[in-house]
């Protein structure tokens, strides 16, 4: 994986109907590095 220079984060889109798996997911995300839309 190239290492990310810009500082700028990598954006993902959760798409999942369980609010609390929904927000599990966008804290492991979060955790490591990743900006994240629910």
């Amino acid at each position: 994986m190239p290492a990310m220079t810009t500082g700028q984060r990598s954006t993902i889109l959760v798409v999942e109907d369980e609010e609390g798996i929904a927000r599990m997911i966008q804290v492991l995300l979060e955790a490591r590095g990743f900006a994240t839309l629910v």
